[in-house]
């Protein structure tokens, strides 16, 4: 028996992992200018001081890390936030320059965005084409807010942990959806769930919102499957339809007790977390019509001009999940995507006196697997396509046409490299940090009499947090969650 021809337009096995080598240097490229300076987003200070309160505590042999740069000080981490200022605080202690480990805190999780996603879907068992697709699709993803995942949040807001967090999010889901489905992956889901949640607690709260949900609808699939009512194959032939609802359970169980430092703490000493009275008002998410607008506009995904991956979305993450029958990685994406926009549709409704759920922070997790599912979708249907026109005659015409079609795609996406390489910021890109004013008074803050300093600019964090950061000495007041 002969082997099969091999299609004339077949590229080497090897070409989807060279290219995501290639897209990982473009978005390298992309935020080299993490390391120009003292990165901006006003919470990047106060995690920036966090690594230096590690540092200094492990130079000295010293494992109590309560932070004194602000008020009474705080836990450093706030409790639940430690993994991700961790690192920095562990290199700085070791080799000094924090800043630089801070900044490189930054940089690898931005840069490891697209083989993150490549690597979940592949998990899931997508082939390597579309999961090239759905990591391209995240790393591009704009997101338009403050609140969103990638360069907006964490120069903006300063949203540090959530750039480790959403990360590390795609993978933790996917071992999740493996475990349900197969009930193997339990040690990885755990791990990466983990590492999740405790870089920052709202993705722990959004993996757990979406695999409740995929949980249900895969045991709902091993039923409908029993009785021939399902045009998919089962999640797994044969299994009870309880199982996934078992698994989830266990699972949950695992993660509660992995992150008993972030929410054991609070629950002992409620008084001491504090809460968070000081948030803005738009945490509590936009509402359900809001959200369709921002959808709908394309801002959302995409800069609102150029509406690429909003106009995917559709055909990759619907299309695709319905007629492809073994897409259940772009199924659990659209159950966990509906989850998420629920939540933010919502989120007004969910604001208590303490604040403690900023639903728009769910924003991010959307947009990851919005992303994923464009992206991988629409790859996928390319591939068949390919595929089927490979065994047709004349079908390197078809074959053009879809690859102009993908072509165009990627054209439309390379402006959003200028865009994210933009919105990097750093303290001299803003007129009010005066940067030079505070290095010039340094000196003489450092020999004045021992005490605290009273900060009158509340809205200037680097005024707050550089006195502690650059010469040690706490300020009196600090506002913000947790402080």
């Amino acid at each position: 028996m002969t082997a099969p021809r091999r299609a004339p337009s077949a590229l080497p096995a090897e070409t989807p992992l060279v290219l995501l080598a290639v897209v990982t240097v473009l978005v390298a490229l992309m935020y080299r200018r993490v390391f120009a300076g003292e990165l901006a987003g006003d919470d990047n200070s106060f995690h920036w001081a966090e690594a230096v309160r590690i540092a200094e505590g492990l130079r000295h042999g010293e494992l109590d890390w309560w932070n004194p740069s602000a008020n009474g000080g705080f836990a450093t981490g706030y409790y639940y936030q430690l993994l991700p200022a961790l690192v920095p605080g562990v290199l700085g202690a070791l080799f000094g320059h924090t800043l630089f480990w801070f900044q490189l805190a930054v940089f690898v999780p931005l840069v490891l965005v697209p083989a993150a996603g490549y690597r979940a879907l592949r998990v899931l068992d997508v082939d390597p084409w579309p999961a090239l697709g759905g990591g391209v699709a995240v790393a591009f993803t704009l997101s338009n807010s403050k609140w969103g995942h990638g360069a907006d949040g964490v120069f903006a807001v300063g949203l540090f942990t959530q750039v480790a967090a959403f990360a590390a999010f795609p993978l933790a889901l996917a071992h999740g959806v493996v475990w349900l489905r197969r009930g193997t992956n339990l040690a990885s889901a755990i791990a990466w769930g983990a590492f999740a949640g405790m870089s920052h607690p709202v993705c722990g709260m959004a993996l757990g919102a979406a695999l409740g949900p995929i949980a249900v609808t895969t045991a709902l699939a091993q039923a409908l499957a029993r009785g021939r009512w399902w045009p998919y194959p089962a999640p797994q032939p044969g299994g009870a339809a309880w199982r996934p609802l078992a698994r989830v359970a266990v699972l949950g169980a695992a993660l509660l007790v992995a992150t008993a430092a972030a929410w054991a703490p609070t629950l002992i000493d409620y008084a001491a977390f504090g809460g968070f009275p000081h948030r803005l008002p738009d945490e509590a998410g936009p509402g359900f019509r809001k959200l369709a607008r921002w959808l709908a506009s394309g801002r959302f995904l995409d800069e609102g001009r150029r509406q690429v991956l909003t106009a995917l979305v559709p055909l990759g993450l619907v299309v695709a999940a319905v007629i492809d029958r073994r897409a259940h990685a772009l199924r659990a994406c659209l159950v966990a995507a509906l989850v998420f926009a629920f939540v933010i549709g919502i989120g007004k409704t969910l604001k208590s006196q303490d604040d403690l759920f900023p639903a728009i922070r769910f924003m991010g997790a959307l947009q990851v697997v919005l992303g994923l599912g464009a992206g991988a979708g629409v790859l996928g249907l390319a591939q068949h396509a390919i595929r089927w026109a490979d065994r047709q005659p004349g079908g390197v015409a078809l074959q053009g046409l879809v690859g102009a079609v993908i072509g165009l795609a990627l054209v439309g996406l390379a402006p959003s490299f200028g865009t994210q390489h933009g919105r990097v910021r750093i303290s001299t890109d803003w007129d009010t940090v005066y940067r030079a004013e505070l290095r010039a008074i340094m000196p003489a803050i450092a020999r004045a009499r021992p005490g605290r300093l009273q900060n009158r600019g509340p809205e200037n964090h680097w005024a707050m947090m550089l006195p502690y950061i650059e010469i040690g000495r706490p300020t009196l007041v600090a506002y913000g969650g947790a402080s």
